[in-house]
């Protein structure tokens, strides 16, 4: 795993052709929307369009499933225009729909989307925004957490055309990506800005949204001890090592 460093999102862009991406950056978490919703995509179902894709969070959660894509609008007369999507709720005064996603017509075509890393025992996968690696737009990529070594956190992501870009945390800090070579991924700049429990994350052209609590995982972390406090005597006996 290689390691780049990561110049931090600056308010200043330099002058260039196109967005810069600073602003694709900002584009990701538009002004407005409450702060528990995690917002993705600029616009549904096309790019400027009011509403927006909704990815997981605690306030929509009694809503998401593996089969429903979540929605949300400004305004009931917004969501009343997407007449394929039901109406759930309101969070913020913003109006919830889902979508029911196409169930696959066999198990063979099921078989056909290849997991994250096969033989890995993630302790998190979920749908996160991503962007790049064959996409213009925003589309849903899995992603998977798992653990490197008793440091570094991996995220393993894959993008609906089977390209993958990995992720290196040290705790919430974002530490480097798999570039290489061989895709002219090496060269990419990678920066990162946190808010609202979310991080937005730039790498060359691709773009990722990886919340906090997905890092967290559900299993709680070990709490911290002083480490000049005495041990405490355990309460299961202790084996002999070789040579007592």
């Amino acid at each position: 795993m290689k390691h780049f460093p990561i110049i931090l999102a600056a308010s200043a862009t330099l002058a260039a052709c196109g967005p810069s991406d600073q602003d694709r950056i900002d584009q990701l978490a538009p002004e407005g929307w409450p702060e528990q919703l995690n917002v993705v995509g600029e616009g549904y179902p096309a790019k400027g369009d009011p509403c927006r894709q909704l990815g997981n969070s605690a306030a929509v959660a009694a809503w998401a499933g593996e089969d429903v894509e979540l929605i949300g609008c400004p305004t009931t007369r917004d969501a009343n225009q997407l007449k394929e999507a039901q109406i759930v709720g309101e969070v913020g005064g913003y109006t919830i729909l889902a979508l029911r996603r196409p169930q696959k017509e066999s198990e063979e075509e099921e078989e056909e989307e290849s997991p994250l890393l096969p033989g890995i025992n993630y302790r998190a996968v979920s749908q996160i925004y991503c962007e790049g690696r064959g996409y213009g737009s925003s589309v849903r990529c899995t992603a998977g957490v798992r653990e490197d070594n008793d440091v570094e956190t991996i995220v393993d992501i894959q993008f609906p055309n089977g390209n993958r870009r990995s992720l290196s945390f040290e705790g919430l800090t974002l530490v480097g990506a798999d570039g290489s070579e061989a895709d002219g991924s090496a060269d990419f700049e990678l920066s990162v800005r946190r808010q609202n429990g979310r991080q937005y994350i730039s790498y060359g052209p691709e773009r990722f949204i990886i919340l906090d609590a997905m890092l967290r995982g559900s299993a709680p972390r070990p709490p911290s001890t002083d480490p000049l406090a005495p041990l405490a005597s355990p309460d299961y006996p202790l084996e002999p090592t070789e040579g007592d």
